[in-house]
């Protein structure tokens, strides 16, 4: 599902340095290169907002950490909420929490989420808000998995019907002409 992340519209909460979390969004070929990574900046906390550019079933998702205790060891995900932040989020009920693997440096390890909770998913918010030990946190890749379907965003619609038409403004309609009201 890499194409259909909005990806420089990606943001991310307490990340080191800006932008950086842009970088973690890459192919499943490219997902070991760790010259790339996002990091927490002043504690070990990171808050991840996912656009996608139409509606998602996610299915699972990988995260590849760094070394030295520095991989996340919990996330909680919600979705459809771009209000989230660190001042509200631990407020919140996340749709899911998952404890996460130490060792997954290959990305071998997926997560499977409860499908029928994510079905429609337009922005994806994840919460890592432990690690396994170190100062900061380091993700070098995620990947997520589903089915992606176009949006259909349109705006909603406001329309007028006439429950009594107007002869005069409908004169090419020859029942608008001869248009009587009975009540029985």
């Amino acid at each position: 599902m890499y194409n259909y992340i909005d990806v420089q519209n990606v943001v991310c909460l307490n990340e080191e340095q800006h932008k950086s979390v842009n970088k973690i969004f890459k192919p499943w070929d490219k997902r070991l290169d760790a010259s790339t990574f996002v990091q927490s900046g002043s504690d070990v906390e990171l808050l991840i907002k996912i656009p996608f550019t139409g509606a998602v079933k996610l299915k699972s998702f990988c995260v590849i950490g760094g070394l030295d205790d520095s991989s996340p060891s919990n996330v909680k995900l919600f979705i459809n909420r771009e209000d989230i932040d660190f001042s509200n989020v631990e407020d919140m009920k996340p749709l899911q929490e998952i404890k996460l693997a130490s060792d997954n440096l290959d990305g071998s390890l997926e997560y499977p989420v409860q499908v029928f909770k994510f079905g429609n998913v337009h922005h994806l918010t994840m919460y890592f808000n432990t690690n396994w030990g170190a100062a900061k946190t380091r993700i070098t890749y995620i990947g997520l998995k589903g089915i992606f379907t176009v949006a259909n965003r349109d705006k909603i619609v406001v329309a007028n019907y006439e429950l009594k038409p107007n002869p005069a403004k409908n004169s090419g309609i020859p029942e608008a002409n001869n248009f009587t009201s009975q009540i029985q």
